[in-house]
C-alpha cells in the first residue's frame, strides 16, 4: 500500500497526485469530482479520492477544466434586489444545488447588463425578469425564473393568481370593503397576476380600488407610505406583492393601534420564513420555492447539454396560507 506523499506549500497539487494517493485512474477522480452520477463510482472509491483531495489540500484548477471542457460550471444568479426575501431564498436554495452538482453560483446584481458577468460562467439564471428588460444577450444558457418570462427562452414562472383570487375571496366573503393594494413602483405592475387577481375581485364585487405604490418594495417604505396613507383615509384590509411589503404595514397598523386583523386584514406575498414569525402570523402567498429552483436548475442542465432543443416554460402554482392576520 502506498503512503501519502508530503507536498511542501510551494509545490501545487495535481490531479494525477490525488489519483495515485487514492490508488485510481486521474479520470475518476475527475469523475468523482466534477459529481457524475453516470460514471458509476462505488462508494467506497469516492470516499477514498475525497479523503486523497482533503488530505493532499488538492484545489481543481478551473481554468484548466474550463479549457479542456469548455464549461467552467460556474452559473450567475442574477437578481435587481439582494434585500427582498424571494430573491434571497431563490439564491440560497440555488447555491444549494449547484453544491450538490459540483458547479459553484456567481451571485451578481446586474442592471439589465448581463454583459458585466464576462465569459466566466456557463450561463445565467435571472430571479424577476421584466417584459420591458432588454433581450438577453447570446452568452451562454438562460434560464428566467419569476412572474415573467420571455418567450423564447426557458422559463420557470411563479403563478400568483390562483392563490391571489383564494385571498380575494376570502376577505370579500368576511365583508371587508375598502380593500387595498400595496406595491414597489414599477411600469408594469399591473400587469402582475396578484394585482390583476385584485382589480378583477374588486371589480365583480363592485368595490372600489385603491392602489398604494411606494418607492421601493421593501417595509421601510410601505412604513412610511401606509403611515401617510392612514393619516387620512383608512382601510380594512390590505394585499401587498411582497412579504417585505406586508411586515412594513403591519408595523404601521400595530404602532397606530389598530387591531389585525380585526379591523384591518393583511396578506403578504413570498411565504419565506420571516412571515410566520410575525405577531400575528402573516397571511401569504406561499411560493413553491424548493420545486421552481429545481425546476429552473433542471432547465439549466438540460439547455447545457442540447442548446438546440425548443424553450420550455415551466409554471410553479403559488398557493394561500391564511394565518393569524386574516
Amino acid at each position: 500500500m502506498e503512503t501519502a506523499e508530503t507536498y511542501s506549500p510551494s509545490k501545487r497539487v495535481r490531479l494525477s497526485d490525488v489519483a495515485r494517493q487514492a490508488g485510481v485512474h486521474p479520470a475518476t477522480v475527475s469523475h468523482v469530482l466534477a459529481n457524475r452520477a453516470e460514471a458509476r463510482i462505488s462508494a467506497e472509491t469516492r470516499s477514498r479520492i475525497l479523503a486523497a483531495v482533503h488530505s493532499l489540500g488538492y484545489v481543481p484548477n478551473f481554468a484548466a477544466r474550463t479549457l479542456a471542457t469548455g464549461r467552467s460550471n460556474v452559473v450567475a444568479v442574477l437578481t435587481f434586489d439582494f434585500q427582498n426575501s424571494f430573491s434571497v431564498e431563490i439564491t440560497r436554495q440555488l447555491h444549494e444545488l449547484a453544491g450538490k452538482a459540483g458547479s459553484t453560483v456567481l451571485s451578481c446584481m446586474v442592471d439589465r447588463d448581463l454583459g458585466a458577468v464576462g465569459a466566466q460562467v456557463d450561463g445565467v439564471i435571472a430571479l424577476d425578469y421584466s417584459p420591458e428588460m432588454a433581450p438577453p444577450p447570446k452568452q451562454g444558457v438562460y434560464v428566467s425564473l419569476g412572474v415573467y418570462g420571455p418567450e423564447d427562452q426557458d422559463c420557470c414562472l411563479i403563478d400568483f393568481k390562483p392563490a391571489a383570487e383564494e385571498a380575494m375571496k376570502l376577505l370579500i366573503q368576511q365583508g371587508r370593503r375598502k380593500i387595498l393594494y400595496v406595491t414597489g413602483v414599477d411600469p408594469i405592475h399591473h400587469t402582475d397576476p396578484r394585482e390583476s387577481a385584485y382589480l378583477e375581485a374588486l371589480a365583480t364585487a363592485g368595490l372600489p380600488t385603491q392602489i398604494l405604490e411606494v418607492p421601493v418594495g421593501n417595509r421601510t417604505c410601505a412604513y412610511e407610505g401606509l403611515s401617510h396613507f392612514l393619516s387620512h383615509q383608512s382601510v380594512d384590509a390590505i394585499i401587498c406583492r411582497n412579504d417585505a411589503l406586508a411586515l412594513g404595514c403591519l408595523r404601521a397598523l400595530l404602532e397606530r393601534g389598530v387591531d389585525v386583523p380585526g379591523t384591518t386584514a393583511i396578506v403578504g406575498s413570498d411565504g419565506t420564513e420571516d412571515s410566520q414569525f410575525t405577531f400575528p402570523a402573516l397571511s401569504t402567498l406561499v411560493v413553491p420555492f424548493s420545486a421552481a429552483c429545481e425546476g429552473a436548475w433542471n432547465l439549466f442542465q438540460t439547455r447545457l447539454e442540447d442548446p438546440a432543443q425548443p424553450p420550455r416554460r415551466l409554471s410553479y402554482p403559488a398557493t394561500f396560507a391564511p394565518r393569524g392576520t386574516t
